[in-house]
């Protein structure tokens, strides 16, 4: 340093300064671009969310009906409704499926929930039409699952706003089922005046 001229002294003492400065402002940048990056895929996985979550509802109150149809021989005053509004959910999933199931990797799941509805349609008695009904949420369910996972969702770093993630996409949902088939179960059972040894077998293992 002693045999350099002052200009040059001085601007290997400001690039001294500004080196560090860079890196800090780089490593910056480079957060602040990977953190947008990991919001803008929770964000496909809550417009996905926001309409599998209808369809779910839709399915469980269609398995509540289809059951009660399967029980008594007659349909209940709401089926046809319930189909309707089903029907019209489902057409909103697809619609958000075509548009990100590539980012979100859903095909096969998607795919093994068109198979598992086509398969309440083909069931009869009321133990098959409730748990055809039953592999069909629980298809919706993994699908949910699977777009939590895709989407970041699950690795939400703030802990207030995963706790309400974890709370809206996961414990409620499987609260609402667990209870869906309890009561889908239950009103078959009083519908028929009786329990069969399955039944009860199903009632065991969700309580």
């Amino acid at each position: 340093m002693g045999t350099l001229r002052f200009g040059l002294k001085a601007l290997v003492i400001c690039l001294m300064f500004i080196a560090p400065l860079a890196w800090v402002a780089w490593s910056d940048f480079s957060n602040k671009n990977t953190n947008i990056a990991f919001s803008a895929k929770e964000i496909l996985g809550v417009e996905y969310n926001r309409e599998i979550i209808p369809v779910i509802n839709l399915a469980q109150q269609l398995r509540r009906d289809a059951s009660a149809a399967a029980a008594s021989g007659t349909a209940p005053p709401t089926l046809a409704e319930v189909q309707t509004q089903l029907k019209a959910a489902q057409d909103k999933l697809a619609a958000v499926d075509a548009r990100l199931g590539a980012d979100l990797g859903t095909a096969k799941l998607y795919a093994e929930v068109q198979t598992a509805l086509a398969a309440t349609q083909k069931a009869s008695g009321f133990d098959a039409v409730f748990q055809a009904h039953t592999a069909h949420i629980q298809a919706l369910v993994n699908l949910l699952m699977a777009v939590n996972d895709a989407s970041n969702l699950t690795l939400d770093p703030d802990i207030d706003s995963y706790y309400l993630m974890d709370a809206v996409f996961f414990r409620i949902p499987d609260i609402v089922e667990s209870s869906g088939k309890l009561r889908a179960l239950g009103l078959g059972v009083m519908k028929t005046g009786s329990v069969t040894t399955e039944q009860m077998r199903m009632l065991n293992g969700i309580i």
